[in-house]
């Protein structure tokens, strides 16, 4: 009996017995479809959380005094820029109460030096950006998000809004970067550093460097506190420990459903050896006559193995087609694209026929043991 001949007593065993051979492709595809669902899922939320970390200043150092020391000053920017290349703008900040148009709450009030736009990315969604001159002079212009100006109801750029008794003008509404500046909820509000100096009468609370693309950020640290003052004590602060943290429990996560998943295939793999073993039990009359004229125990063998791989085979190609439904639909729900690949559905059909065959092992084997007399006398 050739390879051929086998794989048709396979299929016809198969219709033979249909109902129940969908019912066990059935419970496959499902452990398929959720490893499929667990992978395209599982490495679009990373990349998701990999944008969302961004927004936090994932390529941001923060230099800052530590206890007692020299305050930091703009000239201390402009030697941090020289020494690691990357762009470094002077800040402080505070969180003062406003009131407008009837409306008061905590705002956080935040003022940069010119190299704002080199740091930071904010865009624009109506009126103008801050101009140099206007940083240099310290002007009373400043530049507000879109949560403070729907809290406060400031419709359009040019607008006049009172901060700590000096009236300030609206140049410009920025997109809400609440998570990169750490504002409260009512928004942010940005002025000119002079300016926010002068108000306060503060010092400079930080100063903040953007890692540009192929540089370290803890190089760019260490650069930073080298360059300083050696009179002076001040420390060094990124987000690395924070991100890698957040990507480690994202994989722990992942991992956690992969385990669910292969469980499932674990399941559906035992449901195949059950079904095989059942499938012996009924045929031991059609293997004791193959084997009766003339038929090989490794031509049995082959024969059963080709059934859990076929049950298997089907069972991942159904799985493939609910991992790709399941994908699109639970990705809506949670608002997460996730696309799955050629190369995830070939991994997983290979994967399925492996196990296919990896459970047929023990039917094909109990079946090939068979004696002629006693199978041939099996009701």
């Amino acid at each position: 009996m050739s390879g051929l001949d086998a794989l048709r007593f396979a299929l016809c065993s198969l219709r033979n017995n249909w109902f129940r051979s969908l019912l066990t492709v059935l419970g496959f595809a499902t452990g398929i479809a959720a490893v499929l669902t667990v992978l395209a899922l599982g490495e679009a939320g990373e990349t998701r959380v990999e944008a969302e970390i961004a927004k936090l200043g994932v390529n941001k150092v923060w230099i800052r005094q530590s206890g007692r020391s020299v305050p930091l000053t703009s000239n201390d920017a402009n030697r941090l820029y020289a020494a690691t290349g990357a762009p470094a703008c002077a800040s402080a900040y505070t969180i003062v109460p406003l009131q407008h148009n009837g409306h008061s709450a905590a705002v956080q009030v935040v003022g940069f030096d010119e190299q704002m736009f080199d740091v930071h990315t904010l865009k624009l969604i109506s009126g103008r950006e801050i101009l140099k001159r206007e940083f240099q002079e310290g002007s009373l212009v400043c530049l507000i998000d879109g949560t403070l100006a729907d809290a406060f109801r400031v419709e359009q750029a040019g607008s006049r809004i009172f901060v700590s008794n000096r009236r300030f003008v609206v140049a410009g509404v920025v997109e809400t970067m609440a998570g990169q500046f750490g504002a409260s909820g009512a928004g942010l509000l940005i002025m000119p550093l002079n300016t926010f100096l002068a108000t306060y009468q503060s010092e400079i609370s930080e100063i903040i460097l953007s890692v540009q693309s192929g540089q370290n950020a803890g190089i760019v640290a260490r650069q930073a506190l080298e360059a300083l003052p050696a009179s002076g004590d001040y420390r060094a602060d990124t987000l690395e420990k924070e991100i890698d943290a957040a990507r480690e429990v994202v994989r722990i996560f992942v991992m956690v459903l992969m385990a669910v998943a292969c469980v499932c295939v674990y399941t559906g793999g035992v449901g195949v050896m059950n079904v095989m073993l059942l499938t012996v039990r009924e045929r031991r009359q059609e293997i004791g006559m193959i084997k009766a004229i003339g038929g090989m125990k490794q031509q049995i063998c082959l024969l059963f193995l080709l059934e859990a791989a076929v049950i298997a085979m089907l069972g991942g190609l159904l799985g493939a087609l609910l991992g790709v439904c399941m994908t699109k639909l639970f990705g809506s729900l949670i608002g997460i694209d996730g696309r799955v690949s050629e190369l995830q559905i070939l991994l997983l059909l290979v994967v399925s026929a492996i196990v296919g065959v990896g459970f047929g092992i023990l039917p094909a084997a109990q079946a090939a043991r068979l004696e002629p007399v006693e199978a041939l006398r099996s009701e």
